[in-house]
């Protein structure tokens, strides 16, 4: 075809004839943006988003549906374009409802991507877990213990009952990884050469140099302090966070490569100005070290401590000087921990001095409550205005100022004001002011702030120094909470490793789509689910020492309380094209203001969700539906802003005639239409993905299958492609309730064992009935590589022949064609002017290859006992029983036939004049492409070699027989006999070994011994005295034949629930005496002889008996 030139954004690209720009400019690698197309349909031009300025015009054009033409020059950047882009992603953002990302990730200073962990603890992927929380910060375990989790508050779960338990989550994987053999450990990137200081080891400190280190910078910590943590070493005391979990999450950062400096003190050990010498970059994380002061008469008396100077020494076992009653002033968690810990070190008695009431305490309810249970007493509305000492100096009491509550303040509660004339006064020894800190910038040359904090910019955290960065307690406002000081930390990390790469990139927070609409209503269908509650030390025994209060929860526990999460954050947030176009241009929506349409509806599709408020019209699942799987389920109600797409008459999805294919949602580019998961608790997460074969029906779809950890995700068409429902979702049924360890006698026990047993009791059947008297009847489902691995073990272990698949019937196509193989292929299909399909609606048996064939040009008649959902493209449905009528009016039409065996066929089947099947005949031979495709598993045997003899008498010879598995034709390929041998060999068995097939109708009663190897324990399974577990092909490595006689690699893409590959499975019983598994791996290309394209020599034409309407055979469904 001839090319001509066009200019897009300056380059020369070759175009054709009729191609648009966005096609043209994809082939050239000039990426333009669009929302509503799709190789897969027609153009439809709705979203706006690929806008483009051609030279010549004042319009802005559509790249998706403006044709090229010679000389055009198209500039796919330019400002107009990029406004009119932004403006389209406006007006649809305008309009769109929904959570990108759930309340507890944006509640989180950090971006704990809190959903996400807490689904894939419940699916049991634990390591992936603690993977997700360390993308955001380093010390799950010692977090998971401290934090005030903000997310738990703003936990949707709040309006159904109580909020997931989101920080003892945390805790609980941290905990095992942490002290698991193999803790995880990140991946640094390759060296850079730069390096970072960071003075202060604390958590903000910490975290910095882990994810610069991960960067690939040298990172040193500068610490005070004999041993890093900060406040989680020093102000946390043990009961709450034991120091061998802290120190080993600080190992697990050294193992990163980086080094910490302890008893190195700025200003005394090293100075500030030799750090900036000698490195590339500063980190300031100094945190607050300084206690507020009571603010009254008598702090100077012996007596009165700092709660941070306090817990300080309890940390490092130093003498702390508290006497035996004690007043702790202050009502936050620092409070709480300097009470319990006067409790543990012997005080008779214990106050809290708070000016507040309870409801307005900033301490966790949960430290208040087991303070009270440890015996501290609290005193509210009460503020010290004068420590009494005795006559030695030491503090002797204080006294109160009674209070009340008056008006808000600007933390939003209530501000106590004194209630004139009234005080009291406590009998102490000890006060210890616990009602704030600040920060002691000594050694620091930087610019402070009037709080005598370090002053650093919010996004970039610059200081006013070139190349010093600073963030955590010490900054701006000054000390919060852990996790804050960890935000800031994972965010300056990645500013500062812009600046050593040359330009600081400030931070700035992703646009994303929020909705703050939703209330207790929402959710009232959601069952009450208890949170799970960790197990505690009894009050009478902690108060008496160090250890750690909560036990931490189960992993039933653990597992239940995750799978309480409502999955707030949107399921398609990390494939959705409209938020990464919205960030991408800028968007800011809220500009246009106008109404978020709100639309309530409730499908329960078991594996598509439809959610309209996320909807943008695109039309994308109405085309797909309607162009590529022909049915047409979904369409456009209403106009203008009340537009809405709806299954037909707005009935649920689930009761139109969607087959499940899914494309609807593959095509969405939005959380509008998402799949749910079929094995496991759905988590929107960044998915890994292998590239394989699907492993039901002998399609062989390319697919891409998804996971994270050892959870499928997903299983996804690759390239563009189609799948059906059982390829796309069935794979949940391989997921669950899976056979993971070898049963003898219907007991577990280890593998080992049962394959001993194995051999022993098959050598038995051996020794006294001798060759032939094993059978071995194994699944077309299983990989070329392992028929070969269980063909082996045939021949070495078992001694027999007596090898066959039981799913496998006789072939026409072999005895027409003289080969056990296709002689046309897929291509085929789209070369075709005619294609007869004959068996059970196609759209349900081999769906992916029925749309193939709804979408090609050809003429389509079908040979069928049922309707077909290929509707409208089909001419006719053929009765089976004009079949002989065709074949016979084929026969006479092909008169010079030199075919052995035509003079024979012609005879058993003369011409009787059927006008109908003339009529068919003569259109079959005056194509000049003709197809005849068939389902082995559902047409007869008889009508399959009359379809064969058709095609091979009148010279056309392209017939595509589908057959039931994934790997029927590697089977053939392999030389494995069908059901057939088995059921002649059977009297003469003795033992049967069956592998990956289920045939409960299977007589078996003359057998001594039955073997089973599945995935599952099914109802032949549970006839055996020995079960074994396979592998399912999500698991396994090899390949499969398709039905056109490509070879399919297959890839596992997560491991054998057994433990087991099945290649290692079978070596095993052979016990080492057959070949080694590696040897059956197919190494490169196709070891058969190549397809067939036109028969082979010699072949005779089979006669056969008359073909009736009984031709097609019940369907069996393969899943």
């Amino acid at each position: 075809m001839d090319t001509f030139d066009v200019k897009i954004d300056g380059r020369t690209c070759q175009a054709r004839a009729g191609e648009t720009i966005l096609t043209v400019a994809r082939r050239c690698g000039i990426e333009i943006p669009t929302l509503c197309h799709h190789q897969l349909v027609k153009i439809y031009g709705s979203c706006g988003v690929c806008l483009v300025e051609v030279e010549g015009s004042n319009k802005l054009m559509r790249a998706c549906a403006t044709v090229v033409n010679e000389g055009m020059s198209v500039n796919t950047r330019g400002q107009r374009a990029e406004a009119g882009r932004r403006l389209s992603l406006e007006l649809m953002l305008s309009d769109h409802r929904g959570d990108c990302r759930p309340p507890c990730s944006e509640a989180c200073p950090a971006g704990t991507d809190c959903q996400g962990y807490a689904g894939l603890i419940a699916n049991g992927e634990y390591r992936e877990a603690v993977k997700l929380i360390k993308e955001m910060f380093p010390l799950p375990a010692s977090i998971g213990r401290v934090c005030p989790h903000p997310c738990e508050t703003a936990c949707r779960r709040n309006l159904v009952d109580e909020p997931v338990s989101i920080g003892n989550l945390k805790r609980f994987v941290g905990d095992v990884d942490l002290f698991s053999d193999d803790p995880y450990q990140d991946v640094r990137e390759a060296s850079t050469g730069k390096s970072v200081a960071i003075i202060g080891g604390g958590p903000s400190g910490l975290t910095a140099a882990y994810y610069l280190a991960r960067h690939g910078h040298r990172a040193e910590i500068f610490e005070a302090m004999p041993k890093a943590g900060g406040m989680l070493q020093y102000g946390i005391p043990q009961y709450r966070l034991p120091k061998e979990v802290l120190d080993r999450e600080i190992d697990l950062i050294r193992r990163m490569g980086v080094e910490i400096h302890c008893n190195t003190k700025i200003g005394r050990d090293i100075m500030f100005e030799d750090i900036e010498k000698k490195f590339d970059a500063v980190y300031i994380a100094i945190g607050a070290w300084r206690s507020t002061p009571v603010g009254c008469p008598g702090e100077g008396h012996e007596g009165v401590f700092g709660g941070i100077d306090f817990l300080r020494d309890a940390a490092q076992k130093k003498p702390t000087g508290i006497g035996r009653r004690v007043a702790v002033v202050g009502g936050g968690n620092t409070a709480m921990d300097a009470c319990r810990t006067a409790v543990r070190l012997g005080a008779e008695k214990v106050y809290i001095i708070y000016r507040r009431t309870i409801d307005e305490m900033p301490a966790e309810k949960v430290e208040i409550d087991e303070a009270a249970e440890e015996g501290v007493d609290f005193r509210f509305l009460v503020s010290p205005i004068n420590i009494l000492a005795g006559a030695d100096g030491r503090v002797c009491g204080i006294e109160l100022q009674k209070m009340q509550l008056g008006e808000p303040d600007a933390s939003g509660r209530r501000s106590p004001v004194p209630v004139p004339g009234e005080t009291e006064a406590l009998d102490v020894d000890t006060v210890i002011a616990a009602a704030g800190q600040s920060v002691v910038p000594d050694g620091i040359p930087v610019k402070l702030t009037k709080k005598n904090t370090i002053e650093a910019d919010e996004f970039t955290f610059l200081t006013d120094r070139k190349g010093v960065f600073a963030g955590g307690d010490g900054v701006n406002k000054g000390p919060g909470i852990a996790i804050a000081a960890i935000g800031h930390a994972s965010k300056a990390a990645d500013v500062i490793d812009s600046y050593l790469k040359g330009d600081v990139v400030p931070y700035c927070k992703p646009y994303i789509v929020t909705r703050d609409d939703m209330t207790e209503e929402d959710y009232r269908d959601r069952p009450r689910i208890p949170r799970a509650q960790m197990a505690q030390l009894p009050p009478e025994e902690r108060r008496h020492d160090f250890s750690e209060v909560a036990l931490g929860l189960t992993e039933e526990q653990a597992r239940a309380d995750a799978a309480r999460c409502l999955e707030c954050g949107c399921a398609d947030y990390f494939e959705c094209k409209l938020i990464k176009y919205g960030r991408a241009y800028d968007v800011h929506p809220a500009r246009l203001g106008g109404t978020k349409r709100r639309r309530e509806f409730k499908d329960e599709h078991p594996f598509i969700e439809r959610n309209a408020d996320k909807c943008i019209l695109c039309g994308l699942c109405v085309r797909v539906c309607e162009e590529v799987v022909g049915l047409g389920v979904y369409g456009l109600v209403n106009r203008g802003f009340e537009t809405i797409i709806k299954p037909e008459f707005g009935v649920p999805l689930r009761n139109t005639e969607c087959i499940s294919c899914g494309e609807c949602a593959n095509l969405c580019p939005t959380g509008a239409l998402t799949e749910l998961w079929t094995a496991g608790k759905r988590v929107p997460l960044r998915e890994d993905a292998v590239n394989s074969v699907c492993g039901y029906c002998s399609v062989g779809c390319k697919t891409v299958v998804t996971h994270r950890g050892d959870t499928v995700c997903r299983v996804l068409p690759a390239d563009g492609g189609l799948m059906c429902s059982i390829g796309r979702f069935g794979y949940g049924v391989q997921q669950k309730d899976r056979l993971t360890t070898a049963l003898v006698g219907g007991k577990q026990v280890p593998l080992d064992k049962a394959a001993q047993e194995f051999r022993d009791r098959m050598a038995d059947v051996y020794s006294r009935f001798g060759k032939n008297s094993i059978g071995v009847a194994l699944s077309d489902a299983l990989t070329s590589e392992e028929m070969r691995a269980v063909k082996s073990l045939a021949a070495d272990t078992l001694h027999t022949d007596v090898i066959g698949c039981l799913n496998k019937t006789p072939s026409a196509v072999s005895e027409v064609f003289g080969r056990d193989a296709s002689s046309a292929d897929y291509t085929d299909i789209e070369k075709a002017d005619l294609i007869i399909y004959a068996g059970h609606d196609i759209m349900k048996t081999h769906a992916a290859l029925g749309m193939k064939i709804r979408g090609c040009s050809a003429k389509i008649y079908t040979v069928s006992d049922c309707d077909s959902l290929l509707g409208s493209r089909v001419s006719c449905n053929i009765k089976a029983k004009a079949l002989e009528g065709i074949a016979a009016s084929v026969a006479a039409q092909s008169s010079g036939c030199t075919v052995p065996g035509y003079s024979e066929f012609a005879a058993a089947f003369p011409d009787r004049g059927c006008e109908f099947a003339h009529a068919i005949a003569k259109e079959y031979m005056e194509s000049s492409s003709p197809l005849i495709v068939y389902d082995e598993q559902s047409v007869s045997y008889d009508a399959a070699l009359l379809l064969c003899n058709i095609a091979r008498i009148s010279g056309k010879n392209k017939v595509l027989p589908l057959g039931p598995r994934c790997n029927s034709q590697g089977l053939s390929d392999e030389g494995i006999g069908g059901r057939e041998k088995l059921e002649k060999a059977m009297p003469g068995l003795r033992a049967l070994f069956i592998i990956g097939e289920d045939m409960p109708e299977l007589d078996t009663s003359g057998l001594e011994f039955l073997v089973v190897a599945d995935t599952h324990l099914t109802d032949t399974a549970q006839r055996a005295e020995i079960v074994l577990p396979l592998a399912s092909f999500l698991e396994t490595d090899g390949t499969y034949v398709d039905a056109e006689g490509r070879i399919g690699r297959v890839r596992a893409a997560v491991s054998p629930k057994s433990g087991i590959s099945n290649l290692a499975l079978f070596s095993a019983l052979g016990a080492g005496s057959g070949t080694a598994p590696e040897e059956f791996v197919r190494t490169a290309g196709p070891q058969r002889e190549g397809r067939i394209t036109v028969p082979a020599a010699g072949a005779p034409v089979i006669v056969k008996a008359t073909v009736t309407d009984r031709c097609i055979r019940a369907f069996k469904a393969i899943v």
